[in-house]
């Protein structure tokens, strides 16, 4: 839960900025926002179908944007330790 936190709060740090410097009127470009849960294995968010889990706030975006449900990694280390 904690790397979760700390990624989810550099994603946060690094578009904020992007954000804020957006003038008023219609976007030239998209706004995405892009959450990646790191170190865990693939059924332990509620939105991946595990019933003993509660990430309701995780669930909530699933449900609301787009959810990878098939998708590969190279290897398994996590981005803690590649830091």
């Amino acid at each position: 839960m904690r790397d979760l936190v700390i990624a989810v709060s550099l994603i946060l740090l690094f578009l904020f900025p992007i954000a804020c410097t957006h003038a008023e009127g219609p976007a030239s470009r998209p706004n995405l926002l892009f959450i990646l849960t790191d170190d865990q294995c693939w059924d332990a968010m509620g939105c991946m179908g595990n019933t003993i889990i509660q990430t309701p706030n995780i669930d909530k975006l699933a449900a609301r944007g787009v959810l990878f449900r098939n998708h590969f990694v190279t290897s398994s280390i996590c981005c803690v330790s590649r830091a």
